[in-house]
């Protein structure tokens, strides 16, 4: 639920870097930073927002994300229409798409693609966000960082034993999220 300063500084560095070379990119990068912040100060980790302002968040931190390391982070979004609607808690897919990139691409030279889902089945929604980095080698020794441990915390609080958070590594990592279906109110 914290912006990370790296983010920040790297952010303007990169700004900086493109205002005299691109400006137009510089400029662009601006308003989605001022985007993300807007939606941090906003954000109300205890609320419940629409999956579509989930993913616009997500879709403008990646963005930036592709432009700070020249187009070495590729994404793309699988999400079924009929989920958009669907209430989740805000942020939850955050720090997932940030350990994508921080562990899954940024060690990874030539960069990758980092590809999140949602579909519904039945009274469930299901969130998915895979990275083509360098995966893990061994799930059993992973030690969950703050991110991990933040977000198993929320759905715990939020749906109780109905949620589930698992990890599958292969070429790459997958972060599966399962929670009940419901429409905000």
């Amino acid at each position: 639920m914290q912006i990370h300063p790296h983010f920040l500084f790297n952010t303007l560095n990169t700004i900086a870097g493109l205002v005299h070379r691109a400006p137009d990119k510089a400029e662009t990068v601006v308003q989605m930073l001022a985007d993300l912040l807007h939606f941090l100060l906003r954000a109300n980790p205890e609320s419940e927002i629409p999956l579509e302002r989930e993913v616009d968040f997500s879709e403008k931190y990646l963005a930036i994300m592709q432009v700070r390391f020249d187009d070495r982070v590729q994404y793309q979004f699988h999400i079924a229409p009929d989920t958009f609607a669907a209430s989740v808690p805000a942020l939850l897919l955050q720090p997932i798409v940030e350990n994508a990139i921080k562990h899954g691409l940024e060690a990874k030279p030539q960069g990758g693609k980092v590809i999140i889902q949602a579909q519904r089945n039945m009274d469930f929604l299901h969130l998915r966000v895979s990275d083509t980095g360098v995966g893990i080698r061994n799930l059993e020794s992973v030690v969950e960082g703050i991110g991990l441990t933040s977000t198993r915390a929320r759905l715990q609080e939020f749906y109780g034993n109905a949620a589930s958070l698992d990890i599958f590594s292969d070429a790459g990592t997958t972060v599966s999220i399962t929670i009940p279906f419901r429409m905000l109110e």
